[in-house]
């Protein structure tokens, strides 16, 4: 389901954060990230959410790292081929952050 449906389902954003992290918690993990497919304006989603309130600061910066691709990619995946031929080069990943949630 797409970020919208998702937070929808689960009553809410805040209630969507604590859903999340209880699902994590239960299943022993540290964090989870949630993938969601394009939405009706054609964007992707990810929700990375920590169990901890502390490590927090960890999903966060690799939210912040996937939204500022390409510029903020490491030399190496410069010249990926492979990012190249996706489009994540010219494009990044087509991520980027709701200040909604």
């Amino acid at each position: 389901v797409d970020l919208d449906d998702f937070v929808q389902r689960a009553g809410g954003s805040s209630q969507l954060f604590e859903r999340v992290r209880r699902f994590a918690a239960d299943r022993g993990l540290e964090a989870l990230v949630c993938n969601h497919p394009r939405d009706r304006q054609g964007l992707k989603a990810l929700v990375c959410v920590a169990v901890r309130d502390e490590r927090q600061v960890v999903c966060d910066a690799i939210e912040d790292r996937l939204v500022g691709a390409p510029r903020n990619l490491p030399e190496e995946l410069r010249h990926s081929e492979l990012f190249a031929t996706q489009g994540i080069l010219e494009r990044g990943f087509g991520l980027a952050l709701r200040t909604d949630l």
